[in-house]
């Protein structure tokens, strides 16, 4: 059985086969040093975790024999910077705090005789004889492989928790989006549209500025897929939609409406603005090559000014789509490819 070393035994009130029974029983690892870091006993736990006899042990400079140089180096590092002075990757780096009257505790790696390893969290103590001088060092140390385990556990359930979280708003992204885009055309469908619609108005609220609405549906499409069939009336729609995203301003939305019907939604957009605007629309529509023969647009406009608080936005989109629908009608009965705002027919 090993002892612990005591430097007056006779200060000692309890047999020491008892204390030696008592620290062999601990689940830790103790071993107690001199003030210069010579090995003077190390209690049953140290042996069978280190894999070490008494003779391997005793006599031996403790840091060079079961620490990894590696770590005593990084912590030689990390004290000379908290304690402002140069502490020697060494035994200093072991009693540095616990020779300043400071329990010193940290994590660290013992290595057994067989060259494996396993965790301690050893916490390290001056040993004083009655008038307070240090004598020796104690360091004791528990196992805290299982704690390690459960930790490694918790981050890889953390992390597939993380990730699994990730794919689930990633999968809500494309489907929000999928909900929102006409798949044709992947331009907004009516909800997508509703949605910027509602976005816009709740900003006029906060910053009023005109918001206007162009309606475009396209002229005589439906003799158009009669003579062509229908995939050529989808190319025409596709090549369509693609010449509006690639024009579209960076503030405005664009959907399909519907058939052959495109909406767009244009901020901070007044009457005249929105004219022009919806004439550009009018110009490429007539000049887009790639398909089967040339096609045209007939357009309808319309422009709030302010927001109503005291109607709901429903009933306000409603009115301002009411509007450009009937300008949109009234390009038709002028002889379609035009540009009419509502506020020319009131």
């Amino acid at each position: 059985m090993t002892k612990l070393h005591q430097s007056r035994p006779h200060n000692i009130s309890v047999d020491n086969s008892w204390l030696n029974l008592i620290l062999d029983s601990a689940d830790l690892t103790i071993i107690s040093t001199d003030e210069k870091g010579i090995i003077r006993s190390a209690n049953q736990g140290a042996l069978e975790r280190l894999g070490y006899n008494p003779v391997d042990l005793i006599g031996i400079h403790s840091p060079a024999l079961f620490h990894d140089k590696d770590e005593v180096a990084a912590r030689a590092k990390v004290l000379s910077a908290e304690l402002g002075k140069e502490v020697i990757p060494g035994f200093d780096v072991f009693i540095a705090k616990a020779s300043l009257g400071i329990t010193d505790e940290n994590e660290w790696s013992y290595i057994r005789k067989d060259g494996s390893r396993f965790p301690v969290l050893l916490s390290v103590t001056a040993l004083k004889d009655d008038d307070g001088h240090i004598e020796g060092y104690l360091g004791i140390g528990r196992d805290i492989s299982l704690r390690r385990e459960m930790e490694q556990k918790i981050d890889l359930q953390r992390d597939a928790l993380e990730q699994t979280n990730a794919e689930l708003i990633e999968a809500n992204k494309r489907l929000n989006e999928m909900i929102q885009t006409d798949p044709l055309t992947n331009l907004l469908n009516r909800r997508g549209f509703h949605k910027c619609f509602d976005q816009e108005v709740q900003r006029l609220k906060r910053q009023p500025a005109p918001l206007s609405m162009l309606l475009m549906d396209l002229d005589y499409f439906k003799q158009y897929n009669d003579k062509y069939g229908h995939l050529e009336g989808d190319h025409l729609l596709e090549k369509l939609s693609a010449m509006l995203k690639s024009h579209i301003r960076a503030v405005d939305c664009v959907a399909r409406f519907g058939g052959e019907e495109f909406i767009f939604l244009l901020p901070q957009t007044d009457e005249a603005t929105s004219m022009q605007i919806a004439e550009r629309y009018r110009k490429l529509v007539e000049e887009m090559s790639e398909v089967k023969c040339s096609v045209t647009a007939s357009f309808g406009a319309s422009t709030m000014l302010i927001a109503n608080d005291n109607e709901s936005i429903a009933i306000q989109f409603d009115r301002i789509l009411e509007q450009a629908d009937r300008a949109m009608y009234k390009s038709k009965e002028m002889g379609r490819n035009t540009v009419t705002h509502f506020s020319s027919i009131k």
